[in-house]
Parts: C-alpha cells; sequence; structure tokens
C-alpha cells in the first residue's frame, strides 16, 4: 500500500471543502441580510448566526489542519522509503 497520497483524494478534499466554504458563505450572507434589516430581533439572529459561521470556520481550519499534517507525515515517510 502507498503512502502518497492520490490526485484523486486531494480532488475529493478539495470538493468538501468548496461546499463547507459555501456553508459559511451562505451564513455570512444571511447574518449581512440581518444587520442591514437592525431590528433587534435580526440583530440577534446575526450574532447566532455569525457564532455558528465560526464555529464552523475554526472546525474547518482544524480538519484542514490535520489532513496537511498527514499528508507532510506520508510525504516524509515516502521519500525516506525512496532513499
Amino acid at each position: 500500500m502507498s503512502n502518497v497520497v492520490s490526485k484523486t483524494e486531494v480532488l475529493d478534499d478539495l470538493a468538501v471543502n468548496i461546499e463547507r466554504f459555501s456553508w459559511i458563505n451562505t451564513l455570512l450572507s444571511q447574518v449581512r441580510k440581518e444587520l442591514k434589516e437592525g431590528s433587534p430581533v435580526s440583530i440577534s439572529n446575526a450574532k447566532s448566526l455569525a457564532d455558528i459561521a465560526h464555529f464552523l470556520s475554526d472546525e474547518y481550519a482544524n480538519v484542514l489542519d490535520v489532513a496537511r499534517e498527514d499528508l507532510a507525515t506520508e510525504l516524509t515517510l515516502g521519500a525516506k522509503t525512496n532513499d
């Protein structure tokens, strides 16, 4: 079994991440809409949506960082076995 990540796996991961950032974009678009309305209820809604967007962006950053670390490890191990 190869330690090298395939191009297909990378493309699949990128597609998933594009979808994740699309969700954040949708949340932030709604935040902007709520803030534009400016009522106390809409401002409260905007804060709640911003909290969700913050959580998701932090979570996705962690997921990507773990994937980056895993890939770096695989590449390092692959380079050592090819020496």
